[in-house]
């Protein structure tokens, strides 16, 4: 078959576009039974050129394929927002490329990778604006994914978290304590002056109460010596 047509391949693989030699070979659109579908070029029967797949899981990809695997530079973008943006070969990431992370708030990962694994000088650029920069063994064999590589990233900041909220309580945990110490005495003198101020109130309020009252009964014992006059 020459030209464009549609067939359905054993695997049950449906093929859209141009054909030579009874492969495609030129534009055209593969649905795969999964739920994957490939747009692009073809070349002697596989996706080759530039090309645009959809994964049955959301996952996109657009960029270089050569030989049925993504090669050259690409984007992939993943459902939750994330994104790669580089270089590939033989279907993996190789080369620089630039990681952007949408469930960390917009966390980028810039570096190279070896086939598949990270290499080499990378940059991690945080939402907020800090940076750290990483250097990672360049033998891919003893690499780690990028996956990976995010993931220790990020229990190296929680350790680095926590190993400052140790050392904070360490140097001002004592100070803290006084503070406090010195406050809840503080409070206490308070209490113990106003209790002492009411009881000095009472003592004279009674005292007053009894001047009064004394100087009631001398009133009344002058009027009673009046009267007998």
């Amino acid at each position: 078959m020459d030209g464009e047509g549609t067939y359905k391949f054993e695997d049950g693989c449906l093929y859209e576009g141009i054909f030579k030699r009874n492969v495609p070979d030129g534009m055209g659109k593969a649905t795969y039974p999964g739920g994957t579908i490939y747009i692009g070029e073809w070349l002697g029967g596989y996706p080759h050129g530039h090309g645009r797949v959809t994964y049955h899981g959301g996952i996109v990809y657009e960029g270089g394929w050569k030989e049925g695997r993504r090669d050259g530079t690409g984007i992939v973008t993943y459902p939750n927002g994330s994104s790669y943006k580089g270089e590939f070969q033989r279907g993996k990431f190789h080369g620089k490329g630039i990681f952007t992370s949408k469930s960390s708030g917009g966390l980028t990962y810039a570096g190279l990778f070896k086939r598949g694994y990270v290499s080499g000088v990378a940059v991690v650029t945080y939402p907020d604006g800090r940076r750290i920069r990483k250097v990672w063994p360049q033998d891919a064999e003893t690499g780690m994914t990028l996956h990976a590589a995010l993931m220790y990233i990020e229990e190296e900041k929680q350790e680095e978290i926590k190993s400052k909220k140790r050392l904070r309580e360490k140097l001002h945990g004592p100070l803290e304590r006084d503070k406090l110490e010195r406050h809840v005495e503080m409070v206490r003198e308070i209490n113990r002056a106003k209790r002492q101020k009411e009881r000095l109130d009472k003592i004279e309020e009674r005292r007053r109460y009894i001047r009064e009252a004394r100087e009631a009964e001398r009133a009344r014992r002058t009027s009673m010596l009046d009267d007998d006059e």
